[in-house]
């Protein structure tokens, strides 16, 4: 099996693209497929976790309202995938002798090439050639790895698509032969593509940390001293126009061994827009394993994954080492004019 990084529940919004885009009056389109699709993989490759929202946080109760940060950078997200995809789609849609089978079979060694290098990549799926059901009829959707089986006669690609979110969506036919194809959620597709795709910045942000990891040393010089006390604690904002999500706040610690505790949790779950809050503890006495420790500020989703946040302002830290000594130690004196 051949896997990226990308998972649909951790870098795939938490709603489904159920966007209705009004256009005069009544007159009205649905979807943002293409901006879903981008925008996601925005955040993956600029290394910021996806929004929170679920759909229970937007006025309609499915996605954000017409006007709203994110949705207007969604939007323009789709426009982008439509500008970078626009030939490609017209000679699929416009071809009196489109061949399904050719067109799919000569696309699949550089989506396989894509994945194989790590790289998660958005996928056009073909439904229709009418050009009245040109956005309706057909879908965009990001593929995160692929897995052959049958001898290398049947290939599953992994899927995140955003009209079923948090799921594993899979697709699977016959590379050398691929007329028949099987697909796991919504839609009859005949043909797929990887689709042309260049990063950009997302500007909208929902969780992220005003003050970073602050520290509470008792021991010699910037080092604990095992067995006395220690605190440590950092707060976060969410700077997004809606509620954001989570399980709980929490601070984790790596010991010298690997092994991983909770420092310090907070069990809230929504945090409205503009508020904040903190996570913190102040421990009595500090563990016995002396070595280098690691705290980390993160968050558990709502899918039940470990995230880290990240930091709003220049200088503020969400991941802070420090070393434990045993008790007693004391810093080694610096000599005049020695280096080291």
């Amino acid at each position: 099996m051949h896997l990226t990084n990308f998972n649909p529940k951790t870098h795939g919004f938490h709603f489904a693209n159920e966007f209705v885009n009004y256009i005069i009056g009544d007159l009205h389109t649905t979807g943002l497929c293409g901006g879903m699709a981008f925008a996601s993989l925005d955040y993956y490759y600029a290394g910021i976790p996806i929004p929170t929202h679920e759909p229970a946080d937007f006025p309609d109760g499915a996605a954000p309202a017409e006007g709203s940060r994110l949705r207007k950078y969604i939007y323009k997200r789709m426009i982008n995938s439509v500008e970078r995809n626009a030939i490609q789609w017209a000679n699929i849609i416009a071809n009196p002798v489109f061949n399904p089978k050719r067109f799919t079979k000569r696309h699949l060694d550089d989506l396989r090439a894509e994945i194989n290098a790590g790289r998660p990549v958005p996928l056009g799926l073909v439904g229709s050639l009418k050009i009245g059901n040109a956005g309706s009829g057909n879908h965009q959707v990001v593929c995160c790895g692929y897995d052959l089986t049958n001898n290398g006669h049947a290939i599953t690609l992994h899927i995140y698509d955003n009209n079923s979110p948090d799921e594993d969506i899979t697709l699977t036919t016959d590379p050398h032969n691929p007329v028949d194809i099987a697909y796991s959620g919504y839609g009859d597709w005949f043909a797929f593509f990887m689709a042309k795709y260049k990063a950009q910045q997302p500007d909208y942000i929902d969780l992220a940390l005003t003050e970073g990891i602050q520290l509470d040393l008792h021991g010699p010089a910037k080092f604990q001293e095992c067995g006395r006390p220690m605190g440590a604690r950092y707060r976060v904002r969410n700077f997004g126009d809606y509620p954001a999500r989570v399980s709980r706040l929490v601070l984790n610690m790596r010991d010298p061994s690997g092994d991983e505790t909770i420092f310090a949790s907070n069990e809230v779950t929504t945090i409205a827009p503009g508020s904040e809050s903190s996570v913190g503890a102040d421990l009595a006495t500090f563990p016995d394993e002396s070595g280098g420790y690691d705290l980390r500020a993160e968050y558990v989703s709502t899918q039940g994954i470990s995230i880290r946040i990240p930091a709003q302002a220049l200088g503020t830290d969400n991941d802070v080492p420090f070393s434990a000594v045993p008790p007693g130690t004391r810093p080694r004196p610096r000599l005049a004019g020695v280096n080291g």
